[in-house]
């Protein structure tokens, strides 16, 4: 990524770097989920559920501003900080979604509270040590060597938010409990999307046959769920297996 300047010349150097480094293929599937996410936001946003999530339309707001800037202001936004500030506050914003669907889910069982309590207390303990142990540069070192200790911890926090939201979904099945789906779709998909990020050595076998790439396949993978996403959010809400009196307690915002 280039360095921000305001020069002419600069400005036109930045504008090539971002075109070397982006291929057509490449933009045009950033295009692709970056309309997905927004049509998910508006599906939220106009049907009112952001009335079930208040985290949700903050996050999927963020993602529909990250892109806009570099694609028309690359000499400006096509840089290091940008994107990890991008980075850094996507992650945040994922990892409190997940702790807000963990208790939107359960936090009306008493057994289910105490079952996902645990298991997000255990997976914050861990995940707080490896922050803990994680080197920290001194104060002075390159920017390079900065970068790459905060983009550690935005995703330390991805892979945080993933297991959350792994949780979320297993523990869902083992009581049985029926999801709103969006908040189903939104767990899932970013389940898959953490694991994707942790483990991209898994899908090398894959490439030979698929001639996508890893990158490619990700970028299929993640068109499908924000697809879903879209769908969840402007599809007519699914009845629920749920009694009207289980469903008020319950999801209170699928009742109304």
């Amino acid at each position: 990524m280039s360095a921000k300047s305001d020069t002419p010349a600069g400005c036109l150097q930045a504008r090539k770097v971002y075109l070397l480094n982006v291929t057509p293929t490449a933009l045009v599937w950033s295009v692709l989920l970056w309309a997905l996410v927004t049509a998910t936001l508006a599906g939220v946003l106009w049907r009112g559920r952001w009335r079930a999530s208040l985290v949700l339309p903050l996050y999927l707001l963020a993602m529909c501003l990250e892109k806009p800037p570099m694609w028309l202001w690359p000499d400006r936004f096509y840089t290091w900080g940008y994107w990890l500030g991008t980075e850094l506050l996507e992650a945040l914003l994922r990892l409190v979604l997940a702790v807000e669907l963990l208790l939107l889910a359960f936090g009306r069982l008493p057994v289910g509270r105490r079952r996902a309590g645990a298991t997000a207390a255990a997976i914050l303990l861990v995940a707080t040590g490896c922050f803990a142990l994680a080197p920290v540069p001194p104060i002075g070192l390159s920017p390079d060597v900065l970068y790459a200790a905060a983009s550690l911890r935005a995703a330390q926090a991805t892979f945080t938010a993933g297991w959350l939201f792994t949780a979320l979904v297993a523990l869902s099945i083992y009581y049985r409990l029926p999801l709103d789906p969006l908040h189903r779709d939104v767990a899932a998909g970013l389940a898959l999307w953490a694991a994707l990020q942790a483990f991209p050595l898994v899908l090398m076998p894959l490439d030979p046959y698929l001639h996508l790439g890893r990158e490619g396949l990700q970028r299929i993978i993640a068109a499908g769920f924000t697809l879903a996403w879209a769908r969840a959010a402007w599809h007519s809400v699914e009845p629920s297996p749920l009694s009207p009196r289980v469903l008020r307690i319950l999801q209170p915002w699928r009742a109304t």
